[in-house]
């Protein structure tokens, strides 16, 4: 029922024994407990901002889509609200509505059909709750309630405050927002204020009911690493704040089962079972992959403290390299392919190598390479000129070998770009910088972006891509050219037999020849890309929404491969009315033996459980 605020994970609720997610890239998770999380497949191509249920159905809604499920697993899009940005949602009587911006609502009774209205005054609505017999909306100094969520009566206030979230309990509705204020009410319609302990810049994000109230919120409205808020209080006047534990901003809580998750910035969660609170931010992470890389006809993608490996269209390895990674929120981040090795980094710089993505080897780790900062790794690893180099926000490390890391200090002088390496024309360009040598490096002046995407050299020229779609072309790296912008948000660029590739965010592949003229070439439909990698024949993207798409020749649907945490695949692409099984072996060349139930597509992913033994084994999706 709370909204989103650009975090990683930004609404929660508690749904037949599990706590679900919502956030960027249309991401879903699962948890019976708030510590095990399963990763749904990433659903419509941006932020889920709100969630809300019955007892039989739960619904989420993104900007202008919405998504309904009967068991919080399988998920199907219903038709879109005529709305274009829903803050929040709720259930009551029946009828499920959802608010938004400048007074816009939304109102269905099955998460199918939609009908619109519109609450006077056009408030920004924040919040929704329901309860004693009517829906109760909030926002900046506004409360509006609704009996059937059509017809909206605005309540006079006697203060002001921005609310962002509501919650109705035992002692009636309760809103949470700025400046450490709690406002409450027995019917929605008369209300009273009161303040949190501590400082009066506390920003409140959202709050819960489950025999007592749990606000959750930030220290100040900073959106920042400042740590999370957590108070409780039975009958919303005394308020307790409890230590959370929580390194990032709260922005979401839900109850049930005896405990409470709260979730926030940089895939921040923590948990209560009513003796305190522990954070479980490393239990988010292992479906992420955040790299690949292609090369010698494989695909080798590192997916938390594992390896996925797959060699051809329907059959994938995990193995764990044995490599120790810097501690339980590390993760294998980052790979390039070069002198006949992947390499792979992690997020606090420990290194590993492999020559056939089996069998890896622990290197000399990259002094002060971690950086915890987004709850994700960033650093980015290339392989160029004979030297593999490490890059994160303010630092750039280069080896020939992964025995002995050179530092380049410059780099410490510019802080916010990690964009990827090139080199051509005897220089090599990481921009903002350039250098002859790779140990001493120079500011070149040169295309006035905010953020540098990536780069890439081909055709006698590079090609630096910008976080808003801007290109810019020199041969020298000191004479630029602004190239057409074709738009959009875009991850990655690279030079691939002879042409310039670049994919987008939302999956979309471009094409060019000379960096001018631009052709969509591919589209892999998924959200949250951050990397493309390929040899001009198998092409493989990954990202921080958990999606993983693997695209090889002549053979489509395209294989998309997903490992929770609990060792399940998820496979997609299927065709309604097929059936599909998925078989195991110890080793491509042995015995391939049926793993679960044969199971019916609907044109949907399909979500096969697997025993923590499946590690190191291989699998395979076949059509029956």
């Amino acid at each position: 029922m709370n909204p989103s605020y650009g975090g990683d994970i930004g609404a929660i609720i508690y749904f037949k024994k599990n706590f679900i997610t919502v956030g960027p890239g249309g991401g879903i998770r699962t948890s019976p407990d708030g510590t095990f999380w399963r990763t749904i497949p990433s659903l419509g191509k941006g932020v889920l901002n709100a969630i809300t249920a019955s007892d039989n159905l739960v619904l989420a809604l993104g900007p202008s889509e919405a998504w309904r499920s009967e068991d919080g697993f399988n998920w199907k899009m219903a038709a879109s609200p005529a709305i274009t940005g829903h803050s929040a949602c709720a259930y009551g009587f029946g009828t499920f509505v959802g608010v938004g911006q400048n007074g816009a609502v939304t109102i269905s009774h099955d998460g199918i059909q939609w009908e619109s209205a519109t609450a006077p005054g056009g408030p920004h609505f924040r919040g929704i709750a329901f309860g004693a017999g009517k829906f109760v909306a909030v926002g900046p100094d506004a409360v509006e309630t609704s009996l059937d969520g059509k017809a909206w009566k605005p309540i006079m206030l006697s203060f002001k405050m921005q609310m962002n979230a509501v919650a109705y309990g035992t002692a009636g509705f309760v809103a949470v927002g700025e400046l450490g204020i709690a406002a409450h009410s027995l019917d929605g319609e008369s209300w009273q204020t009161n303040s949190f302990p501590g400082s009066n810049y506390q920003w409140m994000n959202a709050i819960t009911f489950d025999g007592k109230y749990i606000a959750v919120g930030i220290p100040e409205r900073s959106y920042s690493q400042t740590g999370g808020l957590v108070f409780s209080s039975t009958n919303a006047i005394d308020w307790q704040a409890e230590t959370s534990h929580a390194a990032f901003d709260l922005f979401g809580v839900a109850s049930g089962g005896n405990r409470a998750v709260a979730v926030g910035f940089g895939c921040e969660i923590i948990t209560s079972t009513g003796n305190g609170w522990a954070e479980q931010i490393h239990r988010i992470f292992p479906l992420i992959p955040l790299s690949c890389s292609v090369s010698k006809g494989l695909v080798v993608v590192p997916m938390n403290d594992m390896v996925l490996v797959s060699s051809n269209a329907n059959s994938f390895r995990f193995v764990r390299p044995e490599a120790a990674l810097g501690s339980t929120n590390d993760v294998w981040s980052s790979m390039a392919f070069g002198n006949g090795q992947f390499v792979m980094i992690s997020n606090y710089g420990r290194v590993s190598s492999s020559t056939n993505g089996y069998d890896w080897k622990e290197e000399t780790p990259v002094p002060g390479s971690g950086n915890r900062s987004f709850g994700l790794p960033n650093v980015r690893t290339i392989f160029v000129n004979g030297q593999f180099f490490a890059r994160t926000d303010d630092r750039l490390y280069s080896s020939a070998d992964t025995k002995t890391w050179q530092d380049s200090p410059v780099f410490r002088k510019f802080h916010g770009d990690n964009s990827t390496v090139a080199y051509g024309n005897g220089r090599l360009l990481a921009p903002p910088f350039v250098s002859t040598d790779g140990l001493n490096w120079s500011v070149f002046y040169g295309p006035q972006f905010s953020f540098f995407s990536s780069v890439a050299f081909g055709n006698g020229r590079f090609i630096i891509l910008g976080d808003q779609g801007q290109l810019s072309s020199s041969s020298d790296a000191s004479s630029w050219t602004n190239l057409p912008s074709f738009g959009s948000q875009w991850a990655d660029l690279q030079f691939v037999n002879d042409q310039f590739r670049a994919i987008s965010q939302n999956g979309k592949i471009f094409s060019s020849v000379d960096g001018q003229t631009w052709s969509e070439t591919t589209s892999f439909d998924m959200g949250g890309i951050s990397n493309l990698a390929t040899d001009g024949a198998i092409w493989a993207a990954s990202g921080y929404s958990g999606g993983l798409i693997i695209s090889w020749p002549n053979f489509a649907p395209r294989a998309s491969l997903t490992r929770d945490d609990h060792g399940g695949i998820l496979t997609s692409s299927t065709q309604s009315g097929s059936s599909y099984r998925l078989f195991g072996a110890d080793d491509l060349s042995g015995t391939w033996n049926p793993v679960g139930e044969e199971q019916l597509g609907f044109g949907d992913p399909i979500y096969w459980p697997l025993s923590p033994d499946a590690e190191n084994r291989f699998f395979k999706v076949l059509q029956r």
